[in-house]
Formats: structure tokens, C-alpha cells, sequence
């Protein structure tokens, strides 16, 4: 069971990709817990509020590149081998499938 973007190894490198297919080699189970910030999308988030014309806090931050290349990192090891997700899908936009 894996909270928030906390890794065994170092998640930074491939969002846990290599972890979790380590895990999977070895037929066991994989539930991962995303918590906020670790998982959502600022650059989406922004999107998601201009196309509705809303205000929403994440128009106060900045965009950052590498941010979203880990917040979409960790999306996509957690879509390819994770046999449990859960997350706030109506607060945490993100780049799950």
C-alpha cells in the first residue's frame, strides 16, 4: 500500500514505475493512496477553471514543467500497475486514465 508519492526507491526517477513492475514480477498487489497535491495537476487545474469560468487556488501558483512531468509520472506507473486506486476525482484533476 503506497500513500501520497512515497516510494521504497527513489519515485522522482520514474514515478515508481520500476517498483511497481518489480512488484508486479513478483505477483504481488499494489494500492496506491493519493492524498492532493502530490497528484494534482496545476497546469489542468488551470485549464479546468478557465473552461468554467471559475476561480480556483491553483490560479494563484505557478506552472512548473518538472511538476508535471512527476505528477504525471505517478499517474501513469500507478494506471499501468496499480490493481487499487484512490483518489478525490472532483479535487484532484489529474492525468489518470
Amino acid at each position: 500500500m503506497y500513500f501520497g508519492n512515497a516510494a521504497f526507491f527513489i519515485q522522482k526517477f520514474d514515478g515508481r514505475l520500476i517498483e511497481f513492475r518489480l512488484l508486479k514480477l513478483l505477483k504481488k498487489k499494489i494500492t496506491t493512496i493519493f492524498l492532493g497535491s502530490e497528484i494534482r495537476s496545476i497546469s489542468l487545474g488551470k485549464d479546468l477553471a478557465d473552461k468554467n469560468n471559475f476561480m480556483h487556488f491553483v490560479k494563484l501558483f505557478q506552472d512548473s514543467k518538472s511538476m508535471e512531468l512527476e505528477v504525471k509520472k505517478l499517474c501513469y506507473s500507478a494506471d499501468m500497475h496499480a490493481d487499487t486506486i484512490f483518489n478525490n476525482e472532483n479535487d484532484q484533476i489529474s492525468y489518470f486514465y
